[in-house]
């Protein structure tokens, strides 16, 4: 990508990639919403996401670190989002991927390090972010907060959160999981115990 050319002619280096392109349909009911345009919310936020870091790792030998900014969207279901209800966490899972292939033995790129996180729910200010009505009660973050979260994952002692997704309003505590999961489940050959 040019832009890694023009930063490494300009800067020598890239240190830290923080991708936070993104789109959403919001009248994406399934029956209503054309294909090419359901379609449209992977190809910007999982394919554009891929697309970056691959540059990226490519550019860089695989040293640095990259922080994709995801959203709350990845964790709940509401009405015509079914788009990006599911790109997100494909997105997520990219994440995981990336960190996973990056931290196997045989990996070229054992310096790369990878995070998602959900910038939060934060108040709109001075004309920026989105209000929505339902959220707003819960908007208690100030708009500077994910800027310093990002920062704040420079640091190597948070190399536990490797590969995860994470919010900047959560505490954050050191051996809690991080990935996506199903939470408590059991497999076995006869399946999870499911109790009603």
């Amino acid at each position: 990508m040019a832009i890694f050319d023009q930063a490494f002619a300009d800067f020598s280096t890239v240190d830290v990639v923080i991708n936070a392109a993104g789109v959403m349909n919001v009248d994406g009911m399934i029956e209503q919403i054309e294909p090419a345009q359901w379609w449209n919310d992977h190809e910007v936020n999982v394919k554009g996401t891929y697309n970056l870091a691959h540059h990226f790792t490519t550019a860089t030998n695989g040293t640095g670190t990259f922080i994709n900014l995801v959203s709350l969207g990845a964790s709940f279901l509401a009405p015509d989002l079914s788009s990006y209800s599911t790109a997100k966490p494909a997105a997520i899972k990219l994440g995981e991927d990336l960190d996973l292939d990056n931290q196997l033995s045989l990996c070229q790129m054992p310096n790369l390090r990878t995070f998602s996180i959900h910038p939060g729910i934060d108040e709109a200010a001075a004309g920026r972010g989105a209000v929505i009505d339902h959220i707003a009660p819960f908007a208690k973050g100030k708009q500077p907060l994910p800027a310093v979260f990002t920062m704040y994952l420079q640091k190597q002692e948070v190399d536990f959160l490797r590969g995860g997704f994470v919010s900047e309003n959560w505490d954050i505590e050191e051996g809690k999981p991080v990935k996506l999961g199903f939470v408590g489940a059991k497999f076995r050959p006869e399946g999870h115990p499911w109790k009603y």
